[in-house]
C-alpha cells in the first residue's frame, strides 16, 4: 500500500510546504512580540512627548501675547521697526 502521508510529486510538495509557511507566518515568536510591544511603547512615549512639547509651546506663546498686549503694542507696530 503506498504511504500517502507525505507528498511526493513536486506540485503536492509545494503545496504542503506552502501552507506549513502560511500556518507558521499565523505565529511570532515571543521575541518577536516584545519587540513589537517595545517599539509600541516608544512610540507612545514619543506622541506623548510631542503632545507635552505642544502644549508647551503654546502655553508660551500666549504668555507672549498677553506680556505684548498688556504694554499696549499691536503686533504690527512690533513689526514696523
Amino acid at each position: 500500500m503506498k504511504d500517502t502521508r507525505f507528498p511526493t510529486d513536486k506540485v503536492a510538495m509545494r503545496r504542503n510546504d506552502d501552507a506549513i509557511a502560511r500556518f507558521n507566518a499565523l505565529f511570532k515568536s515571543r521575541s518577536e512580540l516584545e519587540r513589537d510591544a517595545e517599539e509600541a511603547e516608544r512610540a507612545q512615549r514619543a506622541a506623548e512627548t510631542a503632545i507635552k512639547w505642544r502644549a508647551q509651546r503654546d502655553e508660551a506663546l500666549e504668555t507672549v501675547r498677553a506680556s505684548i498686549s498688556a504694554h499696549g503694542f499691536s503686533q504690527a507696530e512690533l513689526f514696523d521697526h
